[in-house]
């Protein structure tokens, strides 16, 4: 609805931590000087919080034993929230009764350290455990593909990929239909992005002022978290990058 008054319209941006120069190099940044917030890492009971809240806002009960080791294990590693969250929508298939027990835990995460190539036991294997819970996850999706939706979805998702110089990758949303190659089957390819987008690797939503279905890896922690994804990241770095090139020239 049209607004009598401007000065109720606020516009919220979002900035990760390493484009921060970019942010105050720009002539917003006075504005958002005065009013920034930053958004730190959780930890202690706010982490606490997050782990049992919404588990007791749904009459479950998540065993004490089993939040120490997930703090434990969330401690000092960077990003981690994401694969928390997974691990613990994980947990949730395995439940005891009303309970989320520090033995599903376990059960879910499996040999993590030797999985993802860290040291067995200690914090090493804990930690690690969150990250494979999320590797898992993704893996089983793509395994339940053929070859012709495993080719389209590795391309999907290094299509989705913004390669940025002296700092990580990050996302980039794309339209769906700019995904489609000209070789790939409709059908295969609408069956490959809804099964991607069930499994909570895709999201799918629609850009601003327009019908068009934009697509996005669902989170960022993944481009480091896969290590498949990270394989296809680096066999296809300069192949991408060419591509980008010459379809920016055409």
């Amino acid at each position: 609805r049209q607004l009598d008054d401007v000065d109720q319209l606020w516009v919220i941006v979002t900035v990760r931590a390493d484009f921060y120069p970019e942010l105050m190099a720009s002539d917003l940044w006075p504005e958002i000087e005065r009013r920034r917030l930053e958004v730190v890492p959780l930890r202690g009971q706010a982490l606490r919080a997050a782990i049992a809240q919404p588990a007791a806002h749904a009459g479950v009960t998540v065993d004490e034993a089993l939040v120490q080791q997930l703090i434990a294990d969330a401690a000092g590693e960077p990003g981690v929230l994401p694969f928390l969250q997974e691990t613990l929508r994980l947990l949730w298939n395995h439940l005891d009764g009303r309970r989320l027990t520090l033995d599903a835990y376990r059960q879910v995460a499996g040999q993590a350290g030797s999985q993802a190539g860290g040291q067995a036991g200690g914090q090493d294997e804990g930690r690690s455990a969150l990250y494979v819970a999320m590797a898992r996850h993704a893996d089983d999706a793509y395994g339940r593909l053929d070859k012709e939706g495993q080719t389209i979805a590795r391309r999907t998702f290094v299509r989705l990929v913004q390669f940025n110089e002296g700092r990580a990758n990050t996302r980039r949303q794309r339209r769906e239909d700019e995904l489609l190659a000209a070789g790939d089957d409709p059908a295969t390819f609408a069956q490959v992005i809804a099964l991607l987008v069930e499994r909570r690797l895709l999201t799918a939503g629609s850009s601003a002022g327009g019908p068009e279905r934009r697509l996005d890896i669902s989170h960022e922690a993944l481009l480091a978290g896969w290590p498949k994804l990270r394989q296809w990241l680096d066999e296809h770095r300069l192949d991408e990058l060419v591509y980008r090139r010459l379809s920016g020239d055409a």
